[in-house]
């Protein structure tokens, strides 16, 4: 943790990049607070329409960037992020309209940052274990070798990160490059994790700090061997859950046995999406469209769609 008299500089030097898209206005109000001591700015990119949100009488400043349009994830994050550095942030805090940081998240992570720096170490990005909030279950960091730091503190090398919650340098964002806008909306936090460990830049967890995130609509809890939880997207986002998998196999800088990992993933969720979740036709169909366009390699927002997508609730996109 950072010493009270050195809080206000790192705050200062921070800024918090939330995407939104239909928010919940009491929500987002939690998080602003929950922010107003832990970074020097908050933006928020909203993907949705125009934001209309009091604060009550005590204003919690931040700056809106209202995008039009739903211009998926990736380039949201990249507005905000370079709204940031125009802001003159040194670091920013990349978050969801569904998260909510615990006490001490950021200044958690600014510190474990630094020693890993101070021991050479090449950081792509460090982020917190991750609470969903409805549940309470905690997802756990895929970690072999953890570096201590003390007994009792640990980071975990991990091969990718939720983006909702990462923290990250703008120098070093500078050399990995923005988010993948062709991904739109899933994968898109881990091919920039995977693109930074082909550079040589290694993204780390730190189990110490907590994010309260809500994934997803839900999940279905079911038996194979021990319990386990599958997301409950809608079957529109069954279409870049299964395309941007596709996409991402194309990339030359994925490794052998990451490629293995996802074709294996998609296989399941193939199997395990239409037989579990509802509107099952619905999602068979989708499904068919993102094999189609991820064979083709056509990204961007939904493509067979694209000059003719009808009016869809919001829901539909989550």
């Amino acid at each position: 943790m950072i010493g009270d008299g050195a809080q206000e500089v790192f705050a200062g030097s921070v800024a918090a990049v939330i995407v939104s898209y239909y928010p919940d206005v009491d929500h987002l109000r939690q998080q602003l607070q929950a922010l107003s001591h832990q970074v020097g700015n908050t933006i928020i990119v909203n993907n949705g329409p125009t934001l209309n949100l009091p604060i009550g009488d005590s204003a919690i400043p931040f700056i809106l960037i209202e995008s039009g349009s739903n211009i998926g994830i990736a380039t949201a994050i990249n507005r905000g992020i370079d709204a940031a550095g125009q802001a003159g942030a040194r670091y920013v805090l990349l978050l969801d309209q569904d998260s909510l940081p615990s006490d001490g998240m950021v200044s958690r992570l600014f510190a474990a940052y630094m020693r890993l720096r101070a021991q050479g170490r090449s950081v792509a990005a460090i982020g917190p274990v991750i609470i969903d909030q409805k549940t309470g279950r905690i997802t756990p960091f895929a970690c072999d070798v953890p570096t201590h730091f003390a007994e009792n503190e640990l980071v975990c090398p991990v091969d990718r990160l939720l983006s909702s919650g990462s923290f990250i340098d703008l120098e070093i964002y500078g050399r990995i490059g923005p988010m993948d806008e062709e991904l739109f909306i899933d994968l898109v936090d881990t091919e920039w994790c995977l693109r930074a460990a082909s550079m040589g830049y290694q993204s780390y967890g730190l189990p110490a700090a907590r994010l309260y995130h809500q994934l997803g609509s839900g999940a279905v809890k079911y038996w194979c061997g021990r319990w386990r939880y599958l997301p409950s997207h809608s079957p529109f986002r069954s279409y870049y859950m299964i395309r941007n998998r596709i996409l991402l196999l194309s990339r030359p800088y994925i490794p052998v046995v990451r490629r293995l990992q996802e074709l294996l993933t998609l296989l399941y969720l193939l199997v395990a999406g239409v037989m579990l979740l509802p509107r099952r036709w619905e999602r068979l169909k989708m499904i068919a469209h993102g094999i189609t366009d991820g064979v083709r390699g056509c990204g961007g927002k939904a493509c067979f769609l694209r000059h003719s997508l009808p009016k869809l609730d919001h829901t539909e996109l989550l």
